[in-house]
C-alpha cells in the first residue's frame, strides 16, 4: 500500500507552477507580437484548458488501471517496447530544456553583468564569458540535483513563484514608466490587436507555445506526495498552478509587448540587454531590468531541478528495463515511481554509488552541451515542441482511449 504524502491540494499546485514557469516566459511576448493581443491571449488560454484535460486524462487511465506514469501506461498498451520508446521521448524533451535552461541563465547573468560595467565592449560582457556564467549556474544548482523525493523541493517551489510575481511587476512598472517619460520603443496601435499574420509567422511561435504548460511527465510524482490523493483534489491542485502560470504568461505576454512592439525579439532577455546599452544613464530603467534579470535567474534555479529529476527517475528506468531484456527475469529489479522517489518494487533498484555516478554524469552531460551548442535554438524548439506536444496532448488521449 502506498504511503500517504503530505502535501496539500495548494502545495501541489505551487509544485505545478513552479515546473511549467521557466523559460518559456521570455517568450510568451514573441506570441503577442506574431498573434496579436486577441489571437495570442485565446490561443494561450486554449493550451492552459487543454493542459486541465490532458491532466484529467491521466488520472483517469490511473483510476482505470490502477498503475501510474506515462511508462506503465505504455507498457499495458504497447508492451515493453512501447514503454522504453516513451521514456526516450521524455529523456529527449527533458535533455533539451535542461540545456536550453544552462544557455539562458547564462545569458541573464550576462546581461546583469552588463548592467554593472556598463559597456558592451567590457571584458565580462565577451560571448565566451557566457560560457563562465553557465559554469557559476552549475555550481549553484549542484546542490539540488541530488533530490530523490520531489516534496522536498516544496520550499524551492514556493520560492520560485514568488520571484516569477516579483518578475511581473518589475516589468509591469518598467512599461509604466517608460510610458509616463516617453520612452516606449514604438507607439501603441490597433494592430497590436490584430496583426497582419502569415502562417509562416504564426508557426514560427508554435513550438513556444506547445511547451510552455507542459509537466504532465510529473503528474504522477505530484500526485503521490499529496496526501489526499483522488481525482478532485489532482484537479484541484492543477487549476491552481496552471491557472496562477496562465495569469503570469498573460502579464509578461503583454506587458513585454506593449513595451518593445515590433521590435521584439526571440526571447525578452534580448530587448532587455539593448536597454542596457542604449539606456545605461538612466538608474531606473537599470534597476529594474536588474529586478527582473534576477528574479528570473531565482525562477531558473527553481524550476531546473524538477525538470532533472524527471529526467534521471526515467533514464535510471529506461536502464533498468534494458537490462532486464538482457538477464534473467528474476535478477534484476524494477523501478517505479513512488511518492515522487525511487522506489524498488522487490529488491534495491540501484545502488547510492550508481545513483551518484548517473546523477552527476548526467549534469555533466547537460553542461558540455550546453556551453559548446549555440546555434541549434531552431532545431531544439521544434525537438521539443514535437517531444512535448506528444508528451502532453498525444499520449493521454491514446492512452485513455485504448484503456477505457
Amino acid at each position: 500500500k502506498d504511503k500517504e504524502g503530505k502535501d496539500s491540494a495548494f502545495s501541489a499546485g505551487v509544485q505545478i507552477a513552479n515546473t511549467i514557469m521557466g523559460a518559456g516566459i521570455l517568450s510568451i511576448p514573441t506570441i503577442m507580437n506574431y498573434l496579436g493581443f486577441l489571437c495570442g491571449i485565446i490561443f494561450v488560454i486554449f493550451m492552459a484548458v487543454s493542459t486541465l484535460f490532458s491532466v484529467n486524462l491521466l488520472i483517469k487511465c490511473h483510476e482505470i488501471t490502477g498503475k501510474s506514469g506515462y511508462s506503465m501506461f505504455a507498457k499495458i498498451t504497447m508492451g515493453t517496447i512501447g514503454s522504453i520508446l516513451i521514456k526516450i521521448i521524455i529523456i529527449i524533451n527533458n535533455l533539451g530544456i535542461c540545456i536550453c535552461y544552462f544557455r539562458i541563465f547564462g545569458e541573464v547573468l550576462q546581461t546583469i553583468v552588463q548592467a554593472l560595467v556598463s559597456s558592451e565592449d567590457s571584458f565580462w560582457v565577451t560571448n565566451w564569458h557566457n560560457y563562465f556564467y553557465i559554469l557559476i549556474g552549475s555550481l549553484i544548482m549542484l546542490p539540488f540535483i541530488f533530490v530523490k523525493k520531489i516534496s522536498s523541493l516544496k520550499k524551492v517551489a514556493y520560492l520560485g513563484v514568488i520571484f516569477v510575481l516579483i518578475f511581473s511587476i518589475a516589468l509591469s512598472v518598467l512599461l509604466f514608466y517608460k510610458s509616463a517619460s516617453n520612452k516606449l520603443d514604438q507607439d501603441i496601435t490597433w494592430e497590436y490587436f490584430l496583426p497582419d499574420t502569415t502562417f509562416k509567422d504564426a508557426f514560427h511561435v508554435m513550438p513556444t507555445v506547445f511547451i510552455a504548460f507542459l509537466f504532465q511527465f510529473n503528474v504522477f510524482p505530484i500526485y503521490y506526495s499529496m496526501k489526499k490523493r483522488n481525482m478532485n483534489t489532482m484537479m484541484k491542485a492543477t487549476k491552481i498552478g496552471v491557472g496562477y502560470s496562465l495569469v503570469m504568461f498573460l502579464i509578461v505576454g503583454i506587458m513585454g509587448f506593449l513595451l518593445y512592439g515590433d521590435a521584439i525579439k526571440d526571447t525578452i532577455l534580448d530587448n532587455f540587454s539593448d536597454d542596457m546599452l542604449h539606456r545605461n544613464n538612466n538608474a531606473l530603467i537599470v534597476a529594474l531590468i536588474i529586478i527582473i534579470c534576477f528574479s528570473f535567474i531565482v525562477t531558473c534555479l527553481t524550476s531546473f531541478p524538477v525538470l532533472f529529476f524527471s529526467l534521471r527517475v526515467n533514464y535510471i528506468n529506461s536502464l533498468i528495463v534494458c537490462m532486464k531484456c538482457c538477464r534473467k527475469k528474476n535478477q534484476v529489479a524494477q523501478v517505479e515511481v513512488v511518492q515522487g522517489q525511487y522506489g524498488p518494487e522487490k529488491t534495491n533498484a540501484v545502488s547510492r554509488k550508481a545513483y551518484i555516478f548517473i546523477t552527476v554524469c548526467l549534469y555533466i552531460f547537460i553542461i558540455i552541451f550546453a556551453i559548446l551548442i549555440y546555434y541549434l535554438k531552431t532545431l531544439f524548439l521544434i525537438i521539443g515542441a514535437s517531444a512535448g506536444t506528444f508528451i502532453a496532448f498525444i499520449l493521454p488521449n491514446f492512452y485513455y482511449i485504448m484503456n477505457r
